[in-house]
């Protein structure tokens, strides 16, 4: 017999969103510090992350909207 799909706390999956999020942004910053280049993989890399952040963002809530489902 299946066993229904545990919904997905929406506080961690906040949180790993927030991490992701920032670490790229801090690996953007150091490529830049250690390269020496003008803020380019800052920019990009925070773009990455956003980018990550909706896709992971979207994901979560469809998995919370098929827990709720019958």
């Amino acid at each position: 017999m299946l066993q229904p799909r545990k919904a997905v706390p929406l506080g961690l999956g906040f949180a790993v969103i927030g991490t992701e999020l920032a670490t790229v942004t801090l690996i953007g910053v150091a490529l830049d510090y250690f390269l020496g280049t003008g803020g380019g993989f800052s920019i990009g890399f925070a773009l990455l992350g956003m980018l990550a952040a909706v896709l992971l963002t979207m994901r979560l809530l469809k998995l919370e909207e098929q827990s709720k489902t019958p």
